[in-house]
């Protein structure tokens, strides 16, 4: 808000004909004064207005979000680096020492150093021999040297040594993949989880879902939660011998075998192999399978998504105060 015209429209709104042009009298000796005092207040006020709430997070300044964050017990994620090991190659079996902190590097320029100072004697790296006829360290820790999703990368990828190491190797790289790494969490991201905080730990729901891989797995980047009614979660049950079209959707919640209990439909499912060449999505069934004719396993029953699947899901209840009360509402003794 500037202060300059607030003031004057206030003063307009008690007096018309006030003479409020910039060299007036009023002006220079009141307004210019005031507008002076009052714009770090009004600056302020715009500022907590803007971060009371989430609706823009991206216009949020970093520290106030983090501290409405520590209102709900979360703290944003920190940066990581990415974590692995690499090996030296040598032309026959030697003694080295590789100290801590010796530098390595992809031929990008991505920059990686050791976190243990690693030493080997001739006797043992003569057993070591990965890519005959050459013999190897064992794997030595390493970790990039910044945070930042470039610095995940594939096993192979680091072939420079960039820290001179006596003597020096024929090879040096990374057997496996350096991961682990990732960019500080934003604003938008941070957002995200504090609206999480509202939904239940309970895998009954999107929300609860992400929430718990979120929380059990912070390296992970995006979830994409599928359900019931979603096309990846379609399931096609077939009775062997039956016209294709003629089969229904059949509810086989707690089958074990094809054995079931009313209220559930007392049917059995069988597998088989349908071969579909037609990339478009409307391809057909042929006119008739003969061919599923291997009942499914326990597990097999289990993973069949059911029609109406919330009339059947279970919920669990933590009890905090276990007391009893009498018919009268009064709390009852027990003991």
């Amino acid at each position: 808000m500037d202060s300059k015209n607030f003031i004057k429209s206030k003063l307009k709104d008690y007096n018309a004909n006030l003479d409020l042009s910039e060299g007036s009298a009023i002006t220079q000796v009141f307004v210019n004064p005031l507008s002076s005092i009052l714009q770090p207040l009004l600056d302020e006020q715009d500022k907590l207005l803007n971060n009371s709430s989430l609706q823009n997070p991206s216009a949020i300044d970093s520290d106030d979000l983090n501290a409405v964050a520590s209102n709900y017990l979360i703290e944003r994620r920190s940066a990581l680096n990415a974590t692995g090991n690499i090996k030296f190659y040598y032309n026959s079996a030697i003694s080295v020492n590789i100290p801590k902190d010796t530098m390595i590097s992809t031929e990008g320029g991505v920059l990686y150093k050791t976190t243990v100072t690693y030493a080997t004697t001739k006797s043992q790296m003569a057993s070591k021999r990965e890519k005959f006829p050459l013999y190897n360290t064992d794997n030595i820790p390493v970790e990039s040297i910044g945070p930042g999703l470039s610095n995940n990368i594939k096993a192979g990828e680091i072939t420079r040594l960039i820290t001179a190491v006596t003597p020096a190797p024929i090879q040096v790289t990374n057997p496996q993949a350096i991961f682990g790494a990732t960019s500080p969490e934003t604003n938008d991201e941070l957002k995200l989880r504090i609206q999480q905080t509202f939904f239940a730990n309970s895998v009954t729901n999107p929300n609860g879902i992400k929430k718990l891989i979120n929380t059990l797995y912070p390296t992970v980047a995006k979830t994409v939660v599928k359900g019931f009614g979603d096309d990846e979660m379609v399931r096609d049950i077939i009775i062997s011998g039956m016209a294709a079209q003629e089969f229904y959707t059949s509810d086989l919640n707690y089958n074990t075998s094809g054995l079931s209990l009313p209220p559930h439909n007392p049917s059995s499912a069988y597998s088989g192999r349908f071969t579909d060449i037609d990339p478009s999505t409307t391809v057909s069934l042929p006119n008739s399978i003969s061919d599923f004719f291997n009942e499914f396993t326990n597990n097999m029953y289990y993973g069949i998504y059911r029609k109406d699947d919330a009339n059947y899901s279970e919920s669990a209840e933590h009890v905090i105060l276990d007391e009893q009360f009498n018919s009268t509402g009064l709390l009852a003794e027990t003991g």
